[in-house]
């Protein structure tokens, strides 16, 4: 099995390393540069609950970043308005050197879908279709031309070591094909930002650490970027860089002899999905708004559950 160790040694080789280093020089050499960020959420009658205050978050490419927390932090809301679903109260956040504030619900909808690619612990594969056609509605989502749609599917598929379960539906696959899917959907557009929320908190270990293998490549050999929630040491430890989101601050995550897992039953339980209430404050803020429902099918872009 593929070890954290492993995982975060893992380098692009340099013909992948140059794949899209122009794009990036282009804005500073960074996929995400936010820097004062600040959200709340109200529950309906309730006062405001401050997530995010003052937190900065720099990613470059090539990178991969663990952010934990307890269950209610606002990590996944953190993923929320990175993802451009919803706007961060105040503070600046740059995506590929755009400035996001101001831009309308349509652009962010096309810099969404060409851009950033999602992975959750839910699977939300479309049932009636084959594994394929799932993947191939995200391509179309991103604007991959019809006529490349069926082989850019399948390259992805292939990627993630499925290319014997094209014509497969979701009820013929196990859980950890069925994540292996998803993970081929957002993958298809060749993101330049991966956003994944609990990616392995349904699987066991063995798909797990697959799972992570199949991220880090796919950074590695695409100039890409991950932000990954977790609640899980083994996930964190493979990332480059470990966050703990507390009191509103994304700080680093000291490393705790007696926390890290010597097996799988030392695996931490991973705990309720964060679902703030309806009635986010700020919704004027720095970022967008997003109809997450209306763009979940197909690409995995209905955004993290809070």
């Amino acid at each position: 099995m593929t070890t954290a160790e492993d995982l975060r040694h893992h380098r692009p080789d340099s013909d992948h390393h140059r794949l899209h280093s122009d794009h990036h020089h282009q804005h500073g050499g960074l996929v995400i540069d936010a820097v004062g960020l600040s959200k709340s959420f109200r529950a309906r009658g309730g006062d405001p609950t401050e997530l995010l205050s003052g937190a900065t978050l720099q990613v470059a490419p090539w990178t991969t970043v663990a952010v934990m927390g307890r269950s209610g932090a606002g990590k996944s809301t953190l993923l929320r308005a990175l993802g451009l679903f919803q706007p961060f109260d105040a503070g600046r956040y740059r995506l590929l050197g755009r400035d996001v504030a101001g831009l309308s619900d349509r652009a962010c909808s096309a810099l969404r879908a060409r851009h950033i690619g999602f992975v959750f612990q839910e699977f939300r594969l479309l049932p009636h279709l084959t594994a394929t056609a799932n993947v191939e509605v995200a391509a179309a989502l991103a604007g991959v031309p019809a006529r490349s749609r069926r082989r850019e599917a399948q390259r992805a598929l292939d990627l993630v070591g499925l290319s014997h379960r094209l014509r497969a539906r979701p009820r013929t696959l196990s859980g950890g094909e069925q994540q292996r899917v998803a993970l081929a959907r957002a993958l298809v557009k060749r993101p330049s930002l991966i956003l994944a929320d609990e990616p392995t908190g349904a699987l066991d270990d063995t798909t797990a650490a697959k799972v992570l293998e199949i991220l880090r490549h796919a950074v590695a050999t695409s100039a890409a970027a991950l932000v990954v929630v977790t609640h899980d040491p083994v996930v964190a430890t493979a990332c480059d860089r470990q966050l703990r989101l507390q009191d509103g601050q994304l700080l680093p995550l000291l490393p705790d002899p007696d926390s890290v897992p010597k097996g799988p039953a030392d695996r931490p339980a991973v705990g309720p999905s964060e679902r703030p209430a309806e009635g986010s404050v700020g919704d004027s803020g720095v970022g967008c708004t997003g109809d997450a429902a209306g763009e979940s099918a197909g690409e995995s872009v209905a955004g993290p559950t809070a």
